[in-house]
C-alpha cells in the first residue's frame, strides 16, 4: 500500500484486533508478495513477525520478535441456546489450559440472573454444562442471553459470550390416517423431541397419510404414507439401503412384518430403502426438495408399532425434515466455524451482511437449497437477506430487501485461552546477501555509478588542462633587483 511511514504509524495506532487470536498465514503471505519483485522473483526485503509466540514454518529470511508469557488460563469453548418442547436451556463448554481452574458460570438476561454453576476444570480438560432456563422465558422480551465465566483469568476476552435467541426448529406434523392406526403413529411422534402436532395438513411440515388420503396442497410438505399390502408375512432378513439417513441405526430384527405388497401389486416409484426377499417394504420418491416415503405395513396386525424400529424410523424422518426447514441450522456459531443455512423453497441466493454493515457476501444455494457460509472471522451478529424470487414477475417492482434471519459469531474457542506456546524470542532475519542484491539490480542501477565516475574523471581532466594552459600563457617573471 502507498503510505508514508507516519501515515502507516497513524493507521496502526487506530487499528484494534477483532479477536485475541489470529492466524498469521494470510498476513505473512501478503508480506512475502510485497517483498518480492514480480512473479518468480526472489525476495528483496526481510520480514519481521511480531507476536506472542513464534509461528511454525517461517523462512530464515523472516525475523521473529515475540513477547509472550506462558500462563495458565481458561475460557469458553462453545455455547448453545436450545429451545425444546420441554423448555429452554443453555449448553456451555469450557476448558482450562496449563493448570486446574475454579470458575463460576453465570447466565443472565440483562440484569436478571437466570442460572449459576460452579466449575472445577482440570488442566487440558473441557467440561460441558447444561443450564436449565426458567419456565416462561420464551414469553418474555429476552432476545439475548449473556454467559460469563467468573474468576481470575489472564485472558478475559473469551470469558463472556452473548447469544441471540434462535428461531424455533419445531417440526409441525399432521396425522391423516384411519383411526385404527392413528394411535401407533401418535405414540411414536410423542416419543420424538421437537414435534408439534397440528390439525391442518396444509400448515404442516410433515404429513402422515393413509393409503387413500389425498396429499396436501403446496410443494414444500413431506409425506409418510402407510399402505398395507396383501402379501405374506415377512420375518426377515431385512436389507436397508446403504448410507440412507432415514434407516440409520434402525434394526428391524424381530419384526413380524404384516402388510408387505403381494406379487403383482406393482412397484413403488422412486428408490427402495428397505426390502425383505423380493418384497419392497419402504420406498422413497424425491420431488424437488421434498421427500415422499411409502411404508407397506399394516400396523393393526404387525408388531412393528411395538418394536423399537418404529419410533426410530419416525425419529429419523423428523430429524431429516428439521434439517431441511428454512433458516440457519445453528444460530450461534463459534468464531472460525462455517455455518449452514437452508433457504425457503423457490429461493436460490442469500446475502450475508457483516455486523458493522460492511461489504456483503452473496452466496448461491445448492440443489437442496442449502447455503454453506464460509468460516466467520469477525464476532457479532450477521444479517441474512434472501435473494430475489426467480419465479417473480420481472416487470413487477422488486420488494425491498430486508432481514430474513441472522447468525451470531461467538468469540469462543479452545485456542483463545491457550497460552502454553507464548514465549519471548528475538531472532534476526538471515542476510539476503550482497551478491543477491547486486544480481537483482536493473541495468540502470549498474550504469549510474559508471556514468558518475566517468563525469568525475572528465571534470578532473578539464580542470587539469585549464591549469596547464594557464601556466603556459603566463609572462616570465622579472629578475629581482639588488639593494645597496
Amino acid at each position: 500500500p502507498a503510505a508514508s511511514p507516519p501515515e502507516a504509524a497513524a493507521l496502526l495506532d487506530r487499528w484494534r484486533p477483532a479477536a485475541p487470536m489470529h492466524a498469521l498465514d494470510d498476513a505473512i503471505g501478503l508480506a512475502v508478495d510485497l517483498a518480492t519483485e514480480g512473479v518468480g522473483a526472489q525476495q528483496t526485503a526481510n520480514l519481521l513477525v511480531v507476536s506472542d509466540r513464534a509461528p511454525l514454518g517461517l523462512a530464515d529470511t523472516a525475523g521473529v520478535f515475540t513477547r509472550g508469557l506462558a500462563r495458565p488460563a481458561s475460557g469458553l469453548v462453545d455455547a448453545r441456546w436450545i429451545r425444546a418442547a420441554d423448555g429452554e436451556r443453555l449448553a456451555v463448554r469450557a476448558v482450562a489450559h496449563g493448570a486446574p481452574a475454579l470458575r463460576t458460570l453465570v447466565a443472565r438476561a440483562g440484569d436478571r440472573e437466570l442460572a449459576r454453576r460452579a466449575l472445577s476444570l482440570g488442566p487440558e480438560e473441557a467440561q460441558t454444562v447444561v443450564l436449565p432456563l426458567p419456565a416462561g422465558l420464551s414469553k418474555t422480551s429476552a432476545d439475548t442471553l449473556t454467559v460469563t465465566l467468573l474468576g481470575d483469568d489472564p485472558v478475559a476476552a473469551d470469558d463472556q459470550a452473548t447469544l441471540v435467541r434462535p428461531p424455533s426448529r419445531e417440526v409441525r406434523v399432521a396425522i391423516a390416517v384411519p383411526p385404527e392406526v392413528a394411535g401407533p403413529v401418535r405414540r411414536a411422534l410423542n416419543a420424538v423431541e421437537g414435534v408439534t402436532l397440528v390439525t391442518e395438513a396444509d400448515a404442516a411440515d410433515l404429513v402422515v397419510l393413509g393409503a387413500d388420503t389425498p396429499a396436501p396442497a403446496g410443494d414444500d410438505a413431506w409425506t409418510l404414507r402407510l399402505v398395507p399390502g396383501a402379501g405374506a408375512v415377512v420375518l426377515g432378513p431385512f436389507l436397508a439401503a446403504r448410507g440412507d439417513a432415514l434407516l440409520r441405526g434402525v434394526d428391524f430384527t424381530g419384526v413380524i412384518w404384516v402388510g408387505a405388497p403381494a406379487a403383482g401389486e406393482g412397484e413403488d416409484p422412486g428408490d427402495s430403502l428397505l426390502v425383505a426377499g423380493a418384497a419392497g417394504l419402504v420406498a422413497e420418491t424425491r420431488i424437488g426438495r421434498t421427500r415422499h416415503v411409502v411404508v407397506h405395513v399394516d400396523l393393526t396386525r404387525s408388531n412393528l408399532s411395538d418394536h423399537p424400529a418404529w419410533p426410530g424410523l419416525i425419529a429419523n424422518l423428523v430429524a431429516a425434515r428439521r434439517d431441511a426447514l428454512p433458516g440457519p441450522l445453528r444460530t450461534n456459531v463459534p468464531l472460525g466455524q462455517a455455518a449452514r443455512v437452508t433457504l425457503p423453497v423457490g429461493r436460490d441466493t442469500l446475502r450475508l451482511v457483516p455486523p458493522d454493515g460492511g461489504v456483503a457476501l452473496d452466496l448461491a444455494a445448492d440443489a437442496r437449497g442449502e447455503v454453506l457460509i464460509p468460516p466467520l472471522d469477525r464476532p457479532g451478529t450477521y444479517t441474512l437477506e434472501l435473494g430475489p424470487d426467480p419465479s417473480a414477475d420481472p416487470a413487477a417492482p422488486a420488494p425491498a430487501a430486508g432481514p430474513w434471519g441472522r447468525i451470531n459469531a461467538l468469540l469462543v474457542g479452545p485456542e483463545l485461552s491457550d497460552l502454553s506456546g507464548a514465549t519471548s524470542l528475538d531472532v534476526a532475519p538471515a542476510d539476503l546477501g550482497e551478491g543477491d542484491v547486486e544480481r537483482r539490480r536493473g541495468a540502470a542501477a549498474h550504469l549510474i555509478p559508471l556514468l558518475v565516475a566517468l563525469l568525475a574523471g572528465l571534470g578532473a581532466w578539464v580542470a587539469f588542462r585549464r591549469e596547464e594552459r594557464g601556466a603556459a600563457e603566463a609572462p616570465a617573471p622579472h629578475p629581482a633587483r639588488g639593494t645597496s
